[in-house]
């Protein structure tokens, strides 16, 4: 393919701004779970990974983890450099991809490829986490697909006396098969583009007695890969698929061709779907233009087998990862990415065939062109800027927080879920970390008695919650923290609640003591007010926005066996002796009924108000106490007072 000195400063124009797509915030967002766990496993020395992998049985191919690990002692571990490796390689497959258009249709098709890939929201997303498996998987099998093709051109085009089977299989095995090796090392899925090459040798008459070169090439990069399957195997086969699923395929259509067309940045959004199916269209006519070998009029014929090629590199990718999902139900939909290069193929040899057919056609192929480059530009801007789609959950302001306020000799992390994006962020910061439950499937009773262990050992425990995650789905851990010990402060940073709990042991040190007796009965002993989760002092007036949530707990003893059933409250009151807001329950959200007390049992009682907007108050105060359930008679403090006033405070917007 000759070129041009306009093309070559296309080429590198294009370049330039694929490397600045790729680089812009690249070390911006957060490091989401999976690039954490790669961080996990190559932070180690070189020489204990791949021990390390095969002992955690990681189902991963190693040379992702072994390229992240030689990384880190060149540049440190900042997320930046984590992904630089990524952004490098999604930048590599840009040329691949213009040689691989030069050889289907001459430079003008090269170029409409290496621009499709340089803005592709999917590929750029990809070419910024530090899970480079995939990039370098297209990459590696793209340039794979280069030297098949190449090496077939040339001896096609060669005169009778020049052709030499020797001289193709000297150039063409060594490469071929370490091209493969190494893609296979990246993804195992990149086996569907190397069977994707097979047929396209098979079932083309011409290119059959190029078959046992590959096989041979085969045979070898088989023979590279060998150590890893002999290890794997039965690791991958009796762990990573045995988890099936009943997928349905319409769903996952839709999602890995959303994915293909735009990437993640606006996979909930009506119109993608239709982007998709309009460019399946396109896909689907380069690939008709593919098999008839003649795009449109008196453009050249395309090379013999190209349909065969990349339709089949595409339909194996799909249909073999979707049979995979009966085995496997993990899914994420760039795991299609490793056959994005014959998508964007077959679109652009469907978008060159519109623009050869006549004026009025090459309007559509320049308006279909326009539109997905418009709609791609709001995908990439999303993923940019949109914290909905960003990776970033609030891992750094977690962890300021933590800096600014742990005490390492008496506190401890808990995680709710093994989320390695913790091991990274909180590395510098001498906390003990630990997890609960310890294992999926703990039985509820295992994980109290860990978590009352470490309340027996720690003055203060650091949570941050999963709900209803797939590692403690009843919420076990949460609901025993909730209940048995003081939370003494919540903070939001974006898609993570940063809790830290107090044992009951530790309440002198933080609660405010009360000691007020009621009938005999029932002694408040201590309260603790939050407000928006900061800790307040009671012995000041609290100082309230309209909006602000109070959390209010009272930790009530029993002096004996109380018998009857008492409602638990606290009510803000204006001056004017109004209501202003109020919670009433039965004490510890109506979990522990105080007709059940007995004596010496004490309980942590939490009542949330939410003051009410455009409100205004000045000397108001917090009332809590006691009434009766059934009678809803008041019960009274030893010193006559049916409610105890806790804490005075006003409301008004000014700080």
């Amino acid at each position: 393919m000759q070129t041009t000195t306009t093309h070559r400063w296309l080429l590198i124009a294009l370049l330039l701004a694929a490397f600045a797509l790729r680089a812009y915030n690249l070390g911006t967002q957060e490091l989401r779970g999976d690039e954490a766990f790669s961080w996990l496993f190559a932070n180690r020395p070189l020489v204990e990974i791949v021990p390390f992998l095969i002992e955690e049985a990681d189902p991963h191919p190693p040379l992702h983890y072994l390229q992240v690990g030689a990384w880190l002692q060149l540049t440190g571990e900042s997320e930046y450099a984590l992904r630089y490796v990524s952004a490098l390689a999604g930048l590599l497959l840009l040329p691949a991809m213009w040689r691989l258009g030069g050889w289907v249709a001459g430079r003008r098709l090269g170029m409409l490829l290496v621009l499709l890939t340089a803005v592709s929201p999917s590929l750029i997303w990809l070419s910024q986490d530090v899970r480079n498996q995939y990039t370098f998987a297209m990459l590696f099998t793209t340039l794979a697909t280069v030297v098949l093709v190449q090496q077939v051109a040339k001896w096609s085009l060669a005169s009778t006396g020049q052709r030499s089977m020797v001289k193709f299989g000297r150039a063409f095995v060594v490469p071929y098969g370490v091209l493969a090796a190494l893609a296979m090392y990246s993804h195992y899925y990149a086996v569907f583009a190397l069977l994707a090459h097979g047929l396209f040798l098979l079932f083309v008459p011409a290119h059959r007695r190029f078959l046992p070169a590959w096989v041979t090439s085969g045979v070898g990069a088989f023979v590279l890969f060998l150590p890893w399957v002999w290890v794997m195997l039965f690791r991958l086969a009796g762990k990573q698929l045995a988890d099936p699923s009943t997928p349905e395929f319409a769903i996952f259509l839709t999602q890995i061709g959303v994915e293909l067309s735009l990437g993640r940045g606006v996979t909930t959004v009506w119109w993608a779907r239709w982007v998709f199916l309009i460019l399946a269209g396109v896909a689907a006519l380069g690939g008709w233009a593919l098999f008839k070998k003649h795009p449109q009029g008196n453009a050249p014929p395309l090379p013999a087998g190209a349909g065969i090629l990349f339709v089949s590199w595409l339909l194996l990718t799909a249909v073999g990862i979707f049979l995979i999902l009966f085995r496997r139900s993990t899914f994420n939909a760039f795991y299609v990415t490793v056959a994005a290069p014959a998508w964007l193929m077959l679109i652009g040899v469907g978008l060159l065939v519109l623009w050869q057919k006549g004026r009025g056609w090459r309007g559509l192929s320049g308006l279909i062109l326009l539109g997905w480059m418009l709609t791609t530009a709001v995908s990439l801007n999303q993923q940019y800027f949109d914290t909905a789609v960003s990776k970033t959950w609030g891992y750094r302001d977690m962890t300021a927080h933590l800096a600014r306020e742990v005490e390492p000799a008496t506190d401890v992390f808990i995680a709710h879920f093994p989320d390695p994006s913790f091991d990274y962020y909180l590395r510098d910061i001498p906390l003990p970390r630990t997890i609960a439950p310890r294992y999926p499937d703990q039985p509820p009773a295992e994980t109290r008695a860990q978590l009352a262990q470490l309340a027996a050992e720690y003055d203060r425990l650091w949570f941050v919650p999963a709900h209803r995650s797939g590692w403690d789905p009843e919420d076990i851990a949460y609901e025993w923290l909730e209940f048995e010990t003081l939370r003494e402060q919540m903070a939001t940073y974006q898609r993570l609640d940063l809790l830290a709990y107090r044992p009951t042991r530790t309440l002198p040190q933080v609660a405010h003591p009360v000691q007020r007796t009621l009938r005999d009965e029932l002694t408040l002993q201590q309260a603790f007010v939050t407000v928006n989760g900061v800790p307040a002092d009671l012995t000041q007036p609290l100082r309230l926005t309209p909006g602000d949530t109070l959390r209010v707990t009272l930790n009530w003893e029993a002096l004996s066996d109380v018998g009857e059933s008492y409602t638990a409250f606290v009510h803000l009151l204006g001056a004017d002796g109004l209501m202003v807001t109020q919670h009433d329950g039965i004490p510890v959200n109506g979990q522990r009924p105080t007709l059940y007390w007995q004596t010496g049992q004490s309980f942590l009682d939490t009542h949330e108000l939410n003051i009410p907007l455009e409100t205004a108050v000045e000397n108001g105060t917090l009332f809590v106490g006691l009434y009766n359930t059934q009678s809803l008679e008041r019960q009274t403090f030893a010193d006559g007072l049916d409610s105890w006033p806790l804490a005075t405070l006003s409301i008004s917007n000014e700080q």
